[in-house]
């Protein structure tokens, strides 16, 4: 899931970054909008050493609430685009609206692991106590020495 988070904002890179991206606002091809856009996630993603290379498995340092919740904080642009005459109107496209809906409905699908999932697959022995599942592996290196059963 953490891979598949990343993966997200690596998308919204390339989105960005293609000539004929359409502006959600305006529905029309946008230059100002995804390159602001792209410039500030480019920026915000090599601030957090997730932009390259793209960390990966263990993810040392990083959960998927840690994660989530460090995408859902990331600095967003705000410009202002000058309508009629001299009004000016904050365009609409930020984070919020691209990026971060695609990391809840990723929080959405994701549902937790429960030990019950997972068969032994090696020398381990499991300790229940007050209703929660502990394991101690001996020398078999989680996660190879179960399989999860689907």
């Amino acid at each position: 899931m953490i891979e598949e988070a990343i993966a997200i904002c690596h998308r919204w890179l390339d989105k960005w970054s293609d000539d004929n991206y359409h502006c959600p606002r305006k529905g029309l091809v946008s230059f100002q909008c995804n390159s602001i856009l792209l410039g500030a996630l480019t920026k915000e993603l090599k601030r957090l050493k997730l932009l390259s290379p793209p960390p990966s498995v263990p993810f040392t340092g990083w959960s998927l609430s840690k994660l989530c919740s460090t995408l859902w904080m990331l600095r967003s642009p705000v410009w202002y685009e000058k309508e009629e005459c001299l009004h000016a109107t904050q365009h609409g496209c930020n984070f919020h609206v691209t990026l971060v809906p695609e990391i809840d409905a990723l929080l959405t699908r994701t549902k937790g692991l429960a030990l019950r999932d997972f068969k032994d697959c090696g020398d381990a022995a499991v300790e229940v106590l007050s209703g929660t599942a502990v394991t101690e592996l001996r020398g078999t290196g989680f996660p190879h020495s179960f399989q999860y059963l689907a």
